[in-house]
């Protein structure tokens, strides 16, 4: 990088490799008035007579407007109004030592203001702060200005957490209002060696080396992991307490330039001049790049199998076009976007040529979004809290208490849930919070001193939870009696789960094992006291699922594309196979699949979407052969691959999936059963059709935790701790309830449902991508593969944001997460668990979690109730 000056020594322009990156123009006090970046677009300023910024004037173009802000001070220079050209307003108030006092923001044509007030001491501590629903919280010090107590008031009541130090000014307590105490042991040169938690269990001891890195940290159990450094503190490699390695290495500027597994599968990173990622390389040799524009902005994004994706920017950095690959002057494979001057999206315009219009309020908070006349619509509170959504289905309510959790939520046609909070009468320092639905349903959710899940009550049944020393979870215990067993290594992965019958005898046992990234390699069942066997798994050099090899013989094989996709599965059962080949465009979306069934007919599944990426169709073929084709290039896998004579197609062959303008399935007709289905504005699937047979789903968080008749009568109530625990549903008999306790593996698949009297009322057994392949019992339960809902009507999972196929490993839509640059697999919109599904999950559906450690840290998430 380069520079040059003016004669007085201000910065003129800025180079790299020859590229002018920045300009500035100065007045006669030298004082910036006009700074332009790479791409030409320039910021104007201009100043007071007291040095002060008084304006800026922000670059505009045809998808933002400029955006023209101004500022005034008070006596002492501290900023006291500034106003923008939206008409959003900010006021500060200052003390005499211009400590900020309050602020202000509101709208100069309407009555919206929020404010928030602080205070201090003559020593400059903050003593109370008041936020924008009034709430305040205070707080106190000692001499040396460390904070000795935090107090908020709930319903009358203090809360207040406690600190204390040592001579040497470390934090060695803090104790919250339920007197659980943390506590923080320090060494001579005052590190901190040993954190105990407040049930007394040495949670974290910490080794360091001479330069204060620490370099080994061990977990309760005394678990180790150690961390190495290169001659400049960087971490170098990490060994977890199984012994394996995973390590980085770093280029000459600093950046990461290879990361390797712990099966010794190397990524290199590669980067540009001004060290922007520019190239990863897999360990196949398979290359993803990246480049950018004189901003930084990314502008190409090339996948392995060389598919560009462009994207565009205006006058302030902000994307304005997607371009899909092959997409520069083909219709349907632009996404673009307008904003708004203080940078908001303000207009999103599809593929599919459908307009989303977003509005705001004054501070920045999403007020609407049209869709072509579909709607969302929130107001909210002043600390931002939602208090009204609006949709389709109707408006749904919520009510917060002064530490902004839910204390009532009422949906349409459901009615009103309850929360409750700081339930008396628990163990010491333990707290609980009580829910009560619409239809009276109770459920209550104890925690302990450390915030895990300790019990679950509910129609006077309790649910226990016990942990080992470290967190992990060590079993649940059923109020009948049966009960699961966790073990694991000292990585903290599972090595052992048994559901027990209230007997003790074993009902399903899984034993595991890992390679050194973390992979699955072994999973040993048994089931009724009886040996199913071991299923042996198998990853190529990303990880990623390669080979199965089940207890009766049978083999499957998987091949996948530069780009993540799943090319081919062969199925091996003695001499035979079954091969499946799959196809794809250049945007990931699977075309077809073909598998020949016998020596006389093969089948083959084409798949049509929308330019948005919805599947639109499905439609399945069988295919009698003729002859073989000369001209066929597919893998055989020592079959006789064909070409398609006959496609007998009716009705039941044809799929076809329908969406609204949210991209939001509505719905799916397979053969004569149409399915149908409603959303909320946070997109939660809220109703589901099947002919006549209408369901209403209410929602705690991304749970369901009651379905309803169209009508708001209960159906069925899901009682959820850290899984679903308990679902009681209206039998064929409507007059009935059956009832059933939940038992899970370590992926989190619902394997056993046990009646109250500890009856087995049915079985599950799933293949690695979720199909179920065994399942006994006759049973009103969708909650199965990975807790997620089943559609039986339709055989795909609804997964809360997308539908999950698992027929052909990928989702039916794209994902909303459009991945992180640094890990390419996670680029590809359509795969499952980028082919891991073993040691992953997609709670989500816009990430992939780890499942197979269960270490617990609990949060009550209160908002999203």
């Amino acid at each position: 990088m380069s520079y040059s000056y003016d004669g007085s020594g201000n910065l003129l322009s800025s180079y790299v490799n020859g590229k002018q990156i920045g300009s500035a123009k100065y007045d006669l006090l030298g004082r910036v008035v006009e700074a332009t970046d790479g791409l030409g677009n320039t910021t104007l300023m201009k100043w007071n007579a007291f040095d002060e910024v008084a304006e800026v004037l922000t670059p505009g173009d045809t998808t933002i407007p400029s955006n023209n802000t101004i500022f005034q001070y008070n006596e002492s220079g501290n900023l006291a109004y500034s106003k923008n050209i939206l008409g959003k307003i900010n006021e500060y108030t200052y003390d005499f030592i211009n400590r900020q006092t309050s602020n202000i923001t509101r709208n100069d044509t309407s009555s919206e203001r929020i404010e928030t007030i602080c205070n201090y001491d003559v020593n400059g501590n903050k003593v109370n702060e008041t936020d924008g629903n009034g709430k305040t919280t205070s707080y106190t010090y000692n001499e040396l200005n460390q904070i000795l107590t935090s107090t908020i008031s709930v319903d009358g009541k203090n809360k207040t957490t406690t600190y204390t130090y040592d001579e040497n000014g470390n934090k060695i307590s803090e104790t919250d209002y339920l007197n659980n105490t943390t506590q923080y042991i320090y060494d001579g040169i005052n590190r901190l060696v040993e954190t105990i938690d407040a049930s007394g269990n040495v949670i974290g001891q910490v080794e360091y080396n001479d330069a204060n890195a620490q370099t080994k940290l061990y977990d309760a159990l005394h678990n180790v992991t150690e961390y190495g450094y290169d001659k400049n503190l960087r971490q170098i490699y990490t060994i977890d307490g199984e012994g394996d390695i995973t390590s980085q290495s770093y280029d000459m500027r600093g950046n990461i330039a290879t990361k390797k597994d712990g099966r010794n599968n190397i990524t290199t990173y590669r980067y540009d001049t001004e060290n922007r990622l520019q190239n990863v390389i897999n360990s196949l040799g398979e290359t993803t790049s990246y480049t950018y524009d004189n901003n930084g902005n990314m502008i190409t994004q090339t996948d392995g199998n060389g598919n560009v994706t462009m994207f565009s920017y205006n006058a302030m950095n902000k994307l304005i076009r997607k371009i899909d690959p092959n997409g520069l002057n083909a219709e349907g494979r632009t996404e673009s976007y307008t904003y708004t001057a203080d940078g908001l999206v303000g207009r999103k315009t599809d593929r599919n040529g459908n307009t989303t219009n977003y509005l705001y309020d004054v501070f920045g908070r999403l007020i609407c979004e049209d869709a072509a006349g579909e709607q969302k619509q929130y107001t909210y509170d002043n600390n931002g809290n939602l208090l009204t959504m609006t949709d389709s289905t109707g408006t749904t309510t919520r009510v917060y208490d002064e530490q902004d959790r839910v204390i009532l939520k009422t949906v349409p046609i459901i009615g009103q849930t309850t929360y409750n909070y700081d339930i008396p009468n628990n163990p010491s320092g333990y707290t609980s919070e009580r829910t009560t639905d619409p239809k009276g349903n109770i459920s209550e959710k104890t925690y302990d001193k450390v915030g895990r899940l300790y019990s679950v009550l509910n129609d006077g049944k309790k649910i226990l939870y016990t942990y080992y020393a470290n967190g992990n979870r060590e079993s649940i215990i059923y109020p009948e009696g049966t009960k699961e067993e966790y073990t694991y290594f000292k990585d903290n992965k599972v090595k052992t789960l048994k559901n027990l019958k209230a007997n003790g005898a074993v009902l399903q046992s899984y034993t595991y094992t890992y390679d050194g990234a973390g992979n699955q390699t072994s999973k040993t069942t048994i089931s009724n006291s009886t040996s199913d066997g071991t299923t042996l798994y198998e990853y190529d050099s990303l990880n990623r699922l390669e080979c199965i090899t089940e207890p009766n013989g049978k083999i499957t094989n998987y091949s996948f594309d530069k780009a993540g996709n799943r090319k081919t599965e062969v199925i091996t059962v003695g001499e035979s196979s079954l091969g499946t080949i799959y196809t794809y465009n250049e945007q990931n979306r699977l075309l077809s699949t073909e598998t020949k069934l016998s020596d006389t007919k093969s089948e083959k599944t084409t798949y049509v979407y929308d330019n948005n990426g919805n599947l639109k169709t499905r439609t399945k073929c069988t295919m009698i052969i003729d002859a073989p084709s000369d001209d066929q290039n597919l893998p055989s896998f020592g079959l006789e691959v064909v070409r398609s004579t006959d496609q007998g197609s009716g009705s039941q062959d044809l799929t076809i999936y329908s969406y609204d303008n949210f991209n939001r399935l509505v719905s799916l007709k397979e053969g004569s059963i149409t399915s149908t289905f409603k959303y909320n504005a946070q997109d939660y699937r809220v109703e589901k059709a099947v002919g006549d047979n209408r369901t209403l789903y209410l929602y705690e968080a991304d749970k369901v935790i009651l379905e309803t008749d169209s009508t708001g009568t209960q159906k069925a109530l899901n009682i959820y701790g850290e899984n679903l625990l308990y679902r009681s549903v209206t039998g064929v008999d409507i007059s009935t309830q059956e009832k059933y306790y939940y038992m899970y593996n370590a992926h989190g698949d619902v394997t056993a449902l046990i009646s109250p009297n500890g009856e087995v009322k049915g079985t599950y057994d799933y293949d690695a991508f979720g199909n179920i392949i065994s399942q006994t019992g006759d049973v009103n339960n969708n909650i199965t593969y990975a807790g997620y809902q089943y559609d039986e009507e339709t055989d795909i999972y609804y997964l809360n944001a997308r539908y999950y196929d698992s027929k052909i490993a990928s989702f039916i839509t794209e994902d909303t997460y459009t991945g992180n640059p640094s890990g390419p697999l996670s680029l590809n919109l359509y795969t499952y668990c980028h082919n891991e599904p073993i040691m992953y999950w997609d709670p989500f559906e816009i990430s992939i979690v780890f499942k197979y450690c269960f270490i617990t840290i609990h949060m009550l998430i209160y908002l999203s109730k």
